[in-house]
């Protein structure tokens, strides 16, 4: 009687894992998705969500948003690199989103002066920079920054120092291959807390973002419709509506 039980018991159990395995692997409802994708973006404006404005406290060169996906997960990864004049710094600041990653933001600094220059005044024509750890030299001419859309006659903060690191970062953010000031795909989902591999879903350069006070606008709530139907292809975002190049945003004077 008590094996009976026992075997019994056993098959309960049995029964029991086979229902969580295949309640794991049942196709979350896409619409319940999209709602939560757009209640964390929504919750986390303004205070949590990416920052691009160019002001008192940093100067914004350029963003990227990497979504990853799997039939359980959904994690995205907004990136903004800036100079931030507080921490005199170049940081990649990453804003993380999922659902099973807890919302936070973790500022990494993927660029460096060369370790002997502490007060870093860098000739726009002929500097060196630690980009990931390598030592880099970089000749670049008039028409380089020309084409880049950088005026060096013009103050962003009225301080030279700082002028000529956000010249060179602009520069760099421009003329470099675009992922390269950007962290790697293992490195994002790192700062996500995830140990296990996700598929990159899509990849982004250019979109609408909110500006501080303003709502998510149409290109990132399609970007939730197609994360949550599993579609790259539904995304949209006409070009007109693209800003996320750093001219698009208003320079306030670093520092008064």
């Amino acid at each position: 009687m008590t094996n009976q039980r026992s075997q019994r018991h056993q098959k309960r159990h049995l029964i029991n894992r086979i229902i969580r395995w295949g309640t794991k692997l049942a196709p979350q409802k896409p619409e319940r998705w999209e709602s939560r994708i757009l209640k964390q973006w929504e919750q986390a404006i303004p205070g949590q969500f990416p920052y691009m404005t160019t002001d008192e406290h940093q100067a914004f060169a350029k963003a990227r948003l990497t979504a990853f996906r799997s039939n359980a997960e959904w994690l995205v990864a907004f990136e903004t690199l800036s100079y931030v004049g507080e921490a005199d710094a170049f940081i990649d600041s990453v804003y993380v989103y999922g659902n099973k990653a807890k919302r936070r933001v973790e500022w990494v600094e993927s660029l460096h002066p060369p370790p002997s220059e502490n007060e870093w005044l860098p000739n726009p024509f002929d500097f060196e920079v630690i980009i990931h750890g390598h030592l880099r030299h970089f000749t670049p001419t008039q028409a380089d920054y020309d084409r880049a859309g950088i005026d060096l006659n013009v103050s962003i903060s009225g301080d030279i120092m700082v002028d000529r690191r956000v010249y060179v970062l602009r520069l760099l953010s421009f003329i470099l291959p675009r992922h390269s000031l950007f962290l790697s795909q293992p490195q994002l989902l790192q700062v996500a807390g995830r140990t296990k591999v996700l598929p990159v879903f899509l990849q982004l350069y250019e979109w609408h973002h909110p500006e501080p006070g303003e709502k998510l606008g149409p290109c990132l709530r399609s970007l939730a419709r197609a994360i949550a139907y599993n579609r790259p292809d539904l995304y949209e975002c006409p070009q007109n509506l693209v800003n996320t190049h750093w001219s698009k945003w208003t320079n306030y004077f670093l520092g008064h």
